[in-house]
């Protein structure tokens, strides 16, 4: 039984990849949101220490966010021994997610109880804020016992940051502690979620009273201290084994000293339910959201967990903030969540973002974010894009102006947004109908597609810009492929969208412009072994050529999944695998560039999916599974090059849940390979000019540049108007499976 047990475990080994045997969990963190403030849980430490009242970085282009918590934690006395939950180290027996939700829990064993805490921001509160349990359950009798909570929040503000000075705790007959600074505008409340808790704040410190085998006594007002703290106590004395005990704490943000309001939001918000019931509604909400889902997503998440989780993230990254005339935060989807230096809305992770949205069949949420784009304050940068536009150059300030980070060789200018935008537009539109977005027909015009078709230069190219791995400017801007690719999918996908919206001239004009594009790109950016290079410069200079990010030409349906193309550069790709066993982003050699990224293992794996290597795309996301739920299922964006530890902006979104959720199901994107019906219109010099001509492809079939469309789905009608369905263009645009 022995030499069979031992076989056994030889064969499990040799299954395992050699690069996860050596894998280690290195990001002790899990972030809860609920779109207008993110709380994180320190595993290490054991307690929530970070809390962002807002969930992106910058509130506007002058004031960040910052995490206004150092700590807020339970507390145990049984008899005279009295104990932080903190400070224990009793192993966990459960950590992690509540399963389908973005709830933390937390299980342990301690002196003769079972406890479980749980931490979240909800999103059945409207507001900023945090909800934190404790439920207990005796293993034995137990005489006496009560719980207590910690509060220590940091209110004051600096140049350089958070601060504990001139901190002010007052308790208001509502049953809520309220903290202010004088040097800040805001406010933190506290209130407990039982009745006949004790309050106590500075002069006393409730950690100490603790510790010391104490009972808290009611203190009404701190006065105006540094370092301000407070907490709560509520006896649960004489149980018997078996009897559970639950308490917690609601803890909500404001940006003002309005404390009727906020009185107001809590009522509201609790009305007459008991902790246990609040949990209860949370999960209800994530049950509820995730069940609205599309049934073949709901499917596959049965098998497979993460994708629930990367659903949840997706969620919780998208902003909820009311807008207002002078605001515009509402719909936009960050980078990453705390404790990940990226939340920030990148525009390209965005749309990521929104083609995962789609494709699962969170309708609203998907629409949201595409309003958020459509109505969001730009051409700040009109002085290097050289025309009006609507998108972001690069990514936004959390009120929704445009923004672009600067360092010593310029701004970062980014010109795959405008395509990436209308992959967007068009998709929505294909499953869902013109209706929603036909408002914002103009912008989508003149804001993107026109201006796609004026960025284009001499070179037959769009201009050189910063692209995906934001190269900033300086002579460093390239003709990057990575931009030519999101362009040429844009361009098809605005005249599918011009054509949903009755407008036939402008589809074909938007389609030329596309034929036009594919041919310069089929003919500068493909070097002679027949696979898409990095960008025209570098090819051109005949160093440094390899970029991973061309995977999307697969993807997008530009090139077909059999093509001599996509299998040369599928192949081409071995010269990116980092020592690890994933891919890094392309040759060029700094610490970033060497890395192994999730969200490249991601994209190659859905080309290999395409290309019908279910063998190679399965084993990069398990890859990306592994790492993920290892590190507490938060997406990392950067695993080592060694392949030992996640490490990079964590839990990423776009580049992370997105495209984990991308890389299982089958998405689509617009494709424009064949012949408008309108047979007065004369592409033959454009798609039938022989390549052959050209050493560094072997030509149109080779090259997998089809005539002939294809339409692997019908397109509903939902709820189209008669103008669209009488245009009788029939580009013969659709989704490219």
């Amino acid at each position: 039984m022995r030499n069979i047990n031992l076989c056994i475990l030889l064969v499990l080994l040799i299954s395992i990849p050699s690069e996860l045997l050596s894998m280690e969990k290195t990001h002790h963190y899990i972030t809860s949101a609920n779109g207008y403030s993110a709380i994180v849980y320190d595993e290490i430490q054991r307690r929530i220490n970070m809390f962002f009242p807002h969930i992106y970085k910058n509130y506007d282009y002058e004031r960040e966010v910052r995490n206004i918590a150092y700590d807020t934690y339970f507390g145990i006395l049984i008899g005279s021994k009295g104990f932080w939950l903190s400070e224990r180290d009793e192993p966990f027996l459960e950590l992690g997610y509540i399963p389908r939700s973005g709830i933390i829990h937390t299980k342990r064993i301690l002196e003769g109880l079972e406890v479980d805490e749980y931490f979240f921001a909800p999103m059945t509160l409207n507001a900023s804020g945090m909800i934190m349990l404790i439920k207990i359950r005796a293993l034995s009798d137990v005489n006496t016992l009560s719980i207590f909570s910690l509060h220590n929040f940091h209110m004051g503000l600096t140049e350089t940051g958070t601060d504990f000075k001139s901190e002010h705790i007052i308790y208001d007959s509502s049953d809520i502690f309220f903290e202010t600074s004088s040097t800040s505008r805001y406010t933190v409340a506290y209130k407990p979620l039982t009745e006949n808790s004790i309050h106590s704040t500075n002069p006393t410190n409730p950690y100490s009273i603790l510790k010391s085998g104490n009972h808290l006594s009611n203190i009404d007002d701190s006065g105006e201290v540094d370092d301000a703290v407070c907490g709560f106590e509520k006896d649960f004395s004489n149980l018997k084994s078996g009897d559970e005990r639950w308490f917690g704490v609601l803890i909500t943000y404001r940006d003002d000293k309005d404390f009727e309001s906020i009185i107001s939001t809590v009522k509201d918000f609790i009305k007459n339910s008991d902790p246990e019931e609040l949990l209860n509604a949370e999960i209800l909400f994530w049950e509820k959201h995730l069940d609205s889902l599309d049934q073949k997503f709901i499917d596959m998440s049965k098998d497979d967990a993460l994708l629930n989780s990367a659903a949840v993230l997706l969620k919780m990254a998208q902003v909820r903030e009311d807008n207002t005339d002078t605001r515009r935060p509402y719909g936009q989807i960050l980078a990453s969540l705390p404790p990940g230096m990226w939340n920030i809305t990148w525009l390209r992770d965005m749309m990521y973002s929104i083609y995962a949205l789609i494709d699962i069949g969170s309708q609203k949420d998907a629409l949201d974010a595409m309003k958020f784009i459509l109505n969001a304050d730009t051409g700040y940068f009109k002085e290097y894009v050289g025309l009006d536009y609507k998108f972001s150059v690069c990514r936004y300030f959390g009120d929704g102006r445009e923004e672009s980070d600067t360092n010593e060789d310029g701004p970062n200018i980014e010109f795959d947004g405008p395509g990436l935008c209308l992959i967007g537009v068009a998709k929505y539109i294909e499953r869902y109908g013109r209706d929603d977005l036909y408002q914002f027909r103009d912008v989508i015009y003149s804001g993107f597609a026109d201006v796609l078709i004026g960025l284009i230069d001499n070179e037959g190219l769009i201009r050189k810009d910063s692209s995906i791995w934001e190269r900033h400017l300086n002579g460093k801007e390239k003709h990057f492929t990575y931009t030519q690719i999101t362009a040429l999918s844009g361009l098809c996908a605005a005249s599918y969208i011009a054509e949903r919206f009755g407008d036939t001239e402008k589809s074909l004009h938007y389609r030329t412009a596309y034929q036009n594009l594919r041919k310069n790109i089929s003919e500068k950016l493909i070097h002679q072994d027949d696979y898409l290079v990095s960008s025209l410069e570098e090819f051109q200079s005949y160093a440094g050529y390899l970029d991973a990010s061309v995977v999307e030409a697969i993807n997008f349906g530009i090139f077909g999944p059999d093509s001599t193309i996509s299998k040369s550069t599928l192949n081409i790709f071995k010269n990116l695998k980092t020592a690890g066993g994933g891919y890094k982003r392309n040759d060029d050699g700094d610490w970033y560039d060497r890395q192994e990224w999730l969200f490249i293992d991601l994209r190659i794996a859905d080309a290999y999916k395409r290309a019908g290597d279910s063998i190679q795309s399965q084993n990069l996301i398990d890859r990306a599974k592994e790492y993920t739920t290892t590190n507490n299922s938060q997406f990392p964006e950067l695993i080592t090059e060694d392949g030992k530890s996640v490490t990079g902006a964590i839990p990423m979104i776009g580049f992370g849940a997105a495209s984990y959720i991308l890389a299982n199901i089958d998405t689509g994107f617009i494709g424009c390979n064949s012949e408008p019906a309108d047979a007065s219109t004369d592409y033959t010099d454009i798609i039938e000019e022989d390549y052959t001509d050209n050493p560094t492809i072997e030509g149109n079939e080779s090259m997998g540049l089809d005539t002939g469309i294809h339409f692997d789905i019908p397109i509903p009608d939902n709820n189209d108007s008669d103008v669209q369905k009488e245009s009788g263009l029939g580009c013969g645009c659709n989704l490219i499976d």
